[in-house]
């Protein structure tokens, strides 16, 4: 018997047939041109890193070789630097007197203020100091009257010496006197027993007289032996005392040099450019910053950077021309002074867009022509041309 189909069933069946996946036969053919387009891309890749390292190889050089030389000398060299001062900025910050607090009384300067050597520039709070110079000067004056009092015991120390010996000689004469009174007695008693004068009890009396006189010679002697002997103690407790009258000057010294210490003075002439403190502040032992940048008073100079493709086109005595690096304008001439003999990294490395504190540069000095010197800031980065040599 014959099944008649229906036509919405002929027409599922078919787009089943199309979407159904490829039979297995097609697979390997799929499978290789996969893997040619992955190579392919891979090879294009390496092309594209090779002709970019020759690219940038080309660039490197200027166009030139590899193997070219350097440019001579007779040719102009470039740089970057910044304005400076020949001898440096000063940093400033109080050396604060240890273990008292350190607060800011007076900021006696201004940015821009132009000051002389020694001129006060802050001053701290100075009573913690201040006690403590009353205190040592207290000390001293002690010391000074002990030290004195040392000093007249010795005068007087050697006036009893002096009473003593005199003493010794006295006990001296009368051991005399007792001894020629003895003989007398003696030559007396000794007489036969019809004249004899003086009794046995009258010779034994004189005899201890004598022996009396004898022992107080005896013991004014060795009085004033002793009364020598402690001389040196007298002389020692002067030397003493001395020591301790030094030692209080010193501590006296130190508390007024502390003292000083609180009141911040300019090192040189020279201009103040920044502050960074306010009165009333308190300051540290460790500082996080300078509180005053402060410029001496010295002739600017530019202190070129040069890199080592320029070094040996770069002479003292030569010519530069000095533009400013953001507006490109001005034209201030100045002379190479000294030439650095390294290269080291930048003495001023600074974070700032297209400045490259890694490379290893070459450092001159060049002289600025007095009369345009006073266009330059301090800081101002610039560009140098350092013209070639005649």
């Amino acid at each position: 018997m014959q099944t008649t189909r229906h036509p919405q069933t002929d027409a599922s069946e078919r787009r089943l047939a199309q979407v159904s996946p490829p039979d297995r036969g097609s697979r390997p053919q799929t499978v290789r041109r996969t893997r040619w387009f992955v190579a392919l891309g891979f090879t294009l890749l390496a092309a594209s890193a090779i002709g970019t390292g020759v690219v940038l190889r080309s660039h490197t050089h200027d166009g030139k070789a590899a193997d070219t030389p350097p440019p001579s000398g007779d040719n102009p060299a470039y740089g970057v630097g910044h304005v400076d001062s020949d001898e440096r900025i000063a940093e400033l910050y109080p050396r604060l007197p240890e273990g008292l607090p350190n607060v800011v009384t007076e900021v006696l300067v201004k940015e821009n203020d132009s000051v002389k050597k020694g001129q006060p520039l802050l001053r701290l709070d100075t009573r913690p100091v201040r006690y403590t110079v009353q205190k040592a000067e207290t000390n001293l004056k002690d010391a000074e009257l002990q030290l004195k009092q040392a000093k007249a015991g010795i005068p007087y120390h050697e006036s009893m010496i002096e009473t003593k010996r005199k003493a010794v000689e006295a006990a001296k004469e009368e051991l005399k006197k007792a001894r020629l009174q003895l003989k007398d007695v003696r030559r007396r008693y000794d007489a036969s027993p019809e004249t004899r004068l003086v009794s046995k009890e009258q010779l034994d009396i004189v005899e201890a007289t004598v022996s009396e006189a004898e022992k107080k010679v005896e013991v004014e002697q060795s009085g004033v032996e002793t009364l020598v002997k402690r001389k040196s103690f007298f002389e020692d407790a002067v030397d003493r005392a001395k020591q301790d009258v030094a030692l209080r000057k010193t501590q006296l010294d130190q508390a007024k040099f502390a003292e000083d210490l609180c009141e911040l003075k300019a090192p040189f002439d020279g201009k103040v450019l920044r502050l960074t403190v306010a009165v009333g502040q308190l300051l540290g032992p460790q500082p996080r910053e300078p509180i005053i940048y402060f410029c001496p008073d010295t002739p600017r100079i530019i202190r070129a950077e040069i890199d080592q493709e320029f070094a040996n086109q770069v002479h003292v005595g030569q010519s530069a021309i000095i533009t400013d690096e953001a507006t490109l304008s001005g034209s201030i001439h100045g002379k190479v002074k000294r030439i650095s003999d390294w290269f080291a990294q930048r003495r001023s490395p600074l974070f700032e867009p297209r400045q490259l504190n890694d490379v290893r540069t070459l450092e001159c000095i060049i002289e600025v022509d007095p009369a345009q010197a006073k266009d330059l800031r301090i800081g101002q980065r610039v560009r140098i041309k350092i013209e070639k040599k005649h």
